[in-house]
């Protein structure tokens, strides 16, 4: 029995590696290295679902349009001072909630912001009569834009809002 204890004997070497013990400590590794993937492979899961939904979160919400706007370039040829129309195409808007915010597109400068003053919609350099007998810029209505002299030709930005949303944000060219 001396012979089978002996660390240079093959036989007893070979029932050294296959002994159950070392098998279920073989099993234990390979089972604690499974825990461990599908442990980073959910934490990756998890970590996917929390940007989706960053990702979402950040995106903007989708908003009815209510009002269908159009801003175009004064007709040739030009009255003295006209600058540009803006057209109702759709939708109507109380003429109080209006702003007319006029920018060079060149470098963003703030020109002008005109609002509802009781007959025009008006600001200092621009400004535009309403001949409309209600109290709304509705389908069909025009609002013809003039300015005091001071602007000149180049492209300028033209932002249309009411007291809740940006109607038409869109570029002129004054001639």
């Amino acid at each position: 029995m001396r012979v089978l204890g002996n660390p240079l004997c093959k036989v007893c070497s070979i029932r050294r590696h296959n002994s159950p013990n070392q098998k279920k400590k073989s099993n234990d590794k390979s089972e604690k290295g499974f825990v461990e993937i599908i442990g980073e492979l959910l934490l990756l899961a998890i970590v996917v679902f929390v940007a989706s939904q960053i990702a979402l979160a950040l995106k903007p919400p989708e908003v009815e349009k209510y009002a269908d706007v159009l801003v175009k370039d004064a007709k040739e040829p030009l009255i003295t001072n006209q600058a540009f129309d803006v057209i109702m195409l759709a939708g109507n808007v109380r003429y109080s909630d209006l702003k007319v915010v006029l920018r060079n597109a060149t470098d963003g400068d703030l020109i002008d912001i005109a609002t509802y003053n009781g007959n025009q919609i008006a600001g200092n350099i621009i400004q535009a009569t309403i001949n409309d007998t209600d109290s709304y810029f509705s389908t069909g209505d025009v609002l013809r834009f003039n300015h005091n002299g001071v602007l000149r030709s180049g492209k300028y930005a033209v932002i249309i809002a009411d007291k809740k949303y940006t109607l038409v944000d869109s570029f002129v060219e004054l001639k």
